[in-house]
């Protein structure tokens, strides 16, 4: 029980917040969440989805671990992990966890579970004229119990992204532009937008940034920064979440603070559609 009731008020403040005014940094840590552990530049940028899908016929297991900080002199680290197919060309669904497990490998047993559904609805061309999707997350914050309204959060956005080549295939620039609104018992917070960048460079070399959750007046968006090296069906991620909120509190706070925001991705596809022609 080491530490768990503290930790579940932590869990439920993060959650409240989805739908209440508060502070982005009693906001982030969930809300920045709630999407599936994506293919980093892939079929999202890090935190930010995009607007396209796997194809048909790939399954992709993926994990994202999130340094959140400490509890009580204590690393506490968010594990997600998601495995999401491709049922057609447009279409992509899936499933994630979500659970916070202390240094020492011990769960606390506060835990998410979501559930995934995206549909492309406009594409004419994969270059130069943007894609859109639309997508919802269905989060369960009570460990997969979706029996209590005040547990649930439903999740729909729209997405757009526009691809386009540089020269030759080998460097390609995407741009995505994401808004969002988040429900609980039927009332929601004013839309949210979010957007990035990815590059590809060499077919496996990915470079990404992205600022995520920026309110109407166009504050409370946190800047996410990373890289991807993928090789045949894996991939491996490396970034640092928040990282203009980090600047400022280093100036305030001991040095040692300063990884407190890395982020990692590890990333599995199987390509069924190939496998079995």
């Amino acid at each position: 029980m080491k530490k768990f009731y503290f930790l579940m008020a932590l869990f439920m403040l993060f959650a409240s917040s989805a739908i209440a005014e508060t502070k982005d940094s009693e906001f982030a840590l969930f809300k920045r969440n709630i999407s599936p552990a994506m293919m980093w530049g892939e079929d999202g940028l890090m935190l930010v989805p995009k607007a396209n899908t796997m194809g048909k016929g790939n399954l992709y297991l993926s994990s994202n671990v999130l340094d959140a900080g400490k509890i009580q002199d204590q690393k506490l680290y968010l594990i997600s992990g998601s495995i999401m197919l491709s049922t057609s060309e447009d279409v992509e669904l899936g499933y994630t966890r979500r659970v916070f497990i202390w240094d020492d490998g011990d769960y606390t047993n506060v835990n998410m579970d979501t559930y995934h559904l995206k549909a492309r609805i406009f594409h004419l061309a994969d270059n130069y004229i943007p894609q859109v999707s639309v997508g919802v997350n269905l989060v369960s914050i009570a460990a997969n119990d979706f029996s209590k309204q005040n547990d649930i959060l439903y999740n729909p956005y729209a997405v757009a992204t526009i691809r386009i080549p540089v020269g030759t295939e080998q460097f390609v620039i995407n741009a995505t532009g994401v808004v969002e609104e988040i429900y609980n018992e039927g009332e929601s917070i004013d839309p949210m937008f979010s957007g990035g960048v990815d590059i590809r460079i060499l077919k496996h070399i990915y470079l990404l940034g992205e600022i995520q959750g920026v309110d109407k007046d166009g504050k409370n968006g946190i800047i996410n920064v990373g890289a991807k090296v993928k090789i045949g069906w894996f991939s491996l991620g490396a970034g640092m979440f928040n990282i203009t909120r980090d600047s400022i509190e280093n100036k305030k706070e001991d040095s040692s603070n300063n990884n407190r925001y890395w982020m990692a991705n590890f990333s599995f596809e199987i390509p069924f559609n190939k496998l079995l022609k």
